[in-house]
């Protein structure tokens, strides 16, 4: 119910206009290898160079805003979000067998790239 992100957005320890963007990294780490990333307030373009740069340009696949996740309260008072999730079926989502070894490593790793990708693109702009 996103109470945490709500309230952070109520009483932020930055002020969200200082604030360059909030990524939101969440179902990551099983799926078929591709990325599904949404974007508001920062062009597409900045997705598609962290995905060149991290090796992934023809798995991740790009979207506005999707509904659900921590980062929509952000995107509600204007903050840019980037939300990235692994594409593909999770089975084990919100289950008791959600478990560590269920985690594919390489999926993980791509994710984690693409994340690494964008916080340098955003903290060092051109």
């Amino acid at each position: 119910d996103l109470q945490g992100s709500r309230l952070y957005v109520k009483s932020p320890v930055r002020t969200l206009s200082q604030t360059v963007a909030m990524i939101n990294v969440d179902h990551v780490g099983v799926g078929n290898g591709k990325l599904t990333v949404g974007v508001t307030k920062i062009p597409k373009q900045v997705a598609k160079e962290a995905a060149q740069m991290a090796g992934l340009s023809g798995d991740v696949e790009l979207y506005r805003l999707f509904p659900g996740g921590d980062h929509v309260p952000f995107a509600k008072a204007g903050v840019p979000t980037i939300a990235v999730v692994t594409s593909g079926a999770h089975p084990f989502f919100h289950q008791p067998s959600d478990v560590p070894e269920t985690i594919q490593p390489q999926v993980l790793q791509a994710a984690a790239h693409h994340i690494l990708a964008l916080t340098w693109i955003l903290a060092n702009p051109s």
